[in-house]
C-alpha cells in the first residue's frame, strides 16, 4: 500500500535540529499467521515493553511490539510518500484486514527524534484471475460430456467452476453450478441428446471470480431422461471453504422438497430449498452462512432432504 505524510517541523533549510531521514515501522500482529518471508521484511523489532538498548526508543514510543520496515531520506520536501508491505490483503472472502504504521523523523543525534502517531490503511486483493483458456467439451462420448481446459496462471488460484445452462446466452449463477474442482477436467455424466452449454470460471484465495469462459454446444438426439426417484448426492467439494454444491433428484411426479443445513448439535443452520419441485435434477449451493447471512464457524455440519417418501442425510466438512 502507499503512505504518505507531511514534513517534521524541523525539516527545513537552516534547522536547528535537521531530519536526516525518516523510518517507517509496521506493528506486529500476533494473531495474524505470516509468512517467515514477509516478517523478514521488518529487519528489526523493537517493543515499547522492553526497548531495544541500542535504538534508545523514547517514552512517546507507541505502545505495542514493532518491526522496522524502511527509511526515506529527508530532503526538506513539502510531503513524503513511498510504497510499504501490508500483513495481509483485504479480500472479498475474509473482509478487510487494517495494518498499523508510524513515521520516525531521524537526526544525525541518535537520541533525538520524533515519532508520529500510528496510523492504519488496507491494501486491497481485488484482481481476478484470466479467463480460463484452451476450454473444450467432447460431446456424447458414450459416458457422457467431457469438458477439459488449461491450469490457471494466477499464484493465488482456489478452483475452477462450471456452470451448465440451457442457451448460449445463460448466466453463471449458483442455481447452475454444476462442478467445482481444482483439476483441469471433468465428464458431465448427462443422458446424451439433451443440448447443453458450459461456461467455467476462475476463483482466487480471496473470492475473485474471473470472467466466463464457453466453448460450444451439443445437439439433443435422444429425450431428457427424467428421475426415477429422489435422490440425494454428496456435496462437491467435502471439505470445502468457502461454497459447495448439493445435487438433487426430483422423481417424474415431483413434490414438495426441502433441503436443510444442521450443526453437529442438530440445530438449523441453514434451509436452502423449501418448495414444490418440478422433475429433474437440481443443483444447491451452500456458502457457509445461516439464514441470517452471517458465516458460521469451521466443523461438521449435516444437510438432510425431505421429499414425499424421502429422507436422507449427508455429513460435510466446513474449513476457513
Amino acid at each position: 500500500m502507499s503512505i504518505s505524510w507531511t514534513r517534521s517541523g524541523n525539516d527545513f533549510p537552516g534547522s536547528s535540529t535537521p531530519i536526516t531521514e525518516y523510518a517507517i515501522f509496521r506493528k506486529i500482529d500476533y494473531d495474524l499467521n505470516v509468512s517467515s518471508e514477509l516478517m523478514q521484511e521488518g529487519k528489526d523489532h523493537f517493543s515499547a515493553k522492553e526497548p531495544n538498548k541500542d535504538r534508545q526508543l523514547p517514552l512517546a514510543y507507541p505502545p505495542g511490539d514493532w518491526h522496522f520496515i524502511m527509511t526515506v531520506p529527508a530532503y526538506c520536501e513539502d510531503h513524503y510518500a513511498t510504497v510499504v508491505p501490508t500483513l495481509a490483503d483485504s479480500t472479498i472472502a475474509e473482509g478487510m484486514y487494517y495494518t498499523t504504521f508510524f513515521i520516525r523523523a531521524a537526526t544525525s543525534t541518535t537520541s533525538v527524534y520524533f515519532d508520529s502517531p500510528p496510523d492504519s490503511g488496507y491494501s486491497l486483493d481485488n484482481l481476478s484471475p484470466n479467463v480460463p483458456e484452451g476450454f473444450a467439451v467432447a460431446y456424447n462420448t458414450g459416458a457422457g460430456n467431457e469438458l477439459s481446459w488449461e491450469p490457471s496462471d494466477a499464484e493465488d488460484f482456489q478452483y475452477f467452476k462450471i456452470h451448465r445452462g440451457s442457451s448460449p446466452d445463460f448466466t453463471p449463477a449458483p442455481g447452475n453450478l454444476e462442478h467445482m474442482t481444482i483439476g483441469t477436467g471433468w465428464l458431465d455424466t448427462v443422458s446424451e441428446g439433451w443440448r447443453y452449454y458450459y461456461k467455467i470460471t476462475a476463483v482466487d484465495f480471496s473470492g475473485n471470480e474471473s470472467d466466463p469462459a464457453s466453448p460450444g454446444t451439443t445437439t439433443a438426439i435422444k429425450d431428457p431422461v427424467i428421475p426415477k426417484a429422489f435422490m440425494l448426492h454428496h456435496n462437491v467439494p467435502n471439505p470445502f471453504n468457502p461454497m459447495t454444491s448439493i445435487r438433487y433428484d426430483v422423481r417424474a411426479s415431483g413434490g414438495r422438497v426441502t433441503l436443510k443445513v444442521f450443526d453437529a448439535s442438530g440445530r438449523l443452520v441453514r434451509t436452502l430449498v423449501n418448495d414444490v419441485e418440478s422433475p429433474g435434477q437440481n443443483t444447491a449451493i451452500w456458502y457457509g452462512r445461516n439464514d441470517n447471512g452471517q458465516n458460521v464457524a469451521s466443523g461438521v455440519y449435516f444437510y438432510r432432504m425431505t421429499a414425499p417418501d424421502f429422507e436422507k442425510t449427508y455429513k460435510m466438512v466446513l474449513l476457513r
